[in-house]
């Protein structure tokens, strides 16, 4: 009887033990499941943080593209004011030296 009792006993401490560590077997899978879980989203989170900086980079690089072409449009367009002016000059100087040789045959007559 009392070797029984002790066989009980022996089993109950046991179911409870088998109890406990399927408890435990279940709460390193879960921790397993959230650790990949945390992985993933941190992988994740870089690649957004990446991809973020990709998209701030592009969009410096459209901003100076537009302020290149703007330079390049003015830098044009102030060659072409200098040339014209050079153009009026080189007309005014030949209408002088018309003028001045027009005066000069002129006088010599």
């Amino acid at each position: 009887a009392a070797a029984a009792a002790a066989a009980d006993g022996l089993r109950r401490e046991l179911a409870h033990r088998d109890a406990e560590l399927a408890g435990l077997k279940s709460q390193e899978q879960t921790i397993k499941r959230l650790q990949a879980q945390l992985r993933e989203q941190e992988e994740s989170a870089a690649a957004r943080g990446g991809e973020a900086a990709a998209a701030a980079l592009r969009s410096a690089e459209e901003g100076w593209e537009r302020e290149r072409a703007a330079l390049l449009a003015a830098a044009e367009e102030a060659e072409a004011e200098g040339a014209a002016r050079i153009g009026r000059a080189q007309e005014e100087a030949a209408a002088a030296r018309r003028a001045a040789a027009a005066a000069a045959g002129e006088g010599g007559t």
